[in-house]
């Protein structure tokens, strides 16, 4: 396993977006991705997943504007 920052890919409302340079594990074999536990709960609060219990839900009102992904996604990888 090896620290990379990769583009994570998810859908909301049918659309797919992008969120690019994410901390995440690579596998040298095989090139699975483990993301940053810290990123995917602060995505889960901004963008609900379908499998999630509350995908139907708004978004926190608390939860971090656009702008803040720059800060949210720094990482130790750095």
């Amino acid at each position: 396993m090896r620290p990379e920052k990769v583009p994570y890919l998810y859908m909301q409302n049918g659309q797919m977006n992008v969120i690019p340079d994410v901390p995440a594990l690579v596998c040298d074999c095989c090139q699975h991705t483990i993301h940053d536990a810290a990123f995917m709960k602060t995505l889960n609060q901004i963008a609900p997943t379908t499998s999630s219990p509350t995908a139907d839900m708004e978004p926190d009102s608390d939860a971090p504007a656009a702008q803040e992904w720059h800060q949210l996604l720094n990482s130790p990888f750095d």
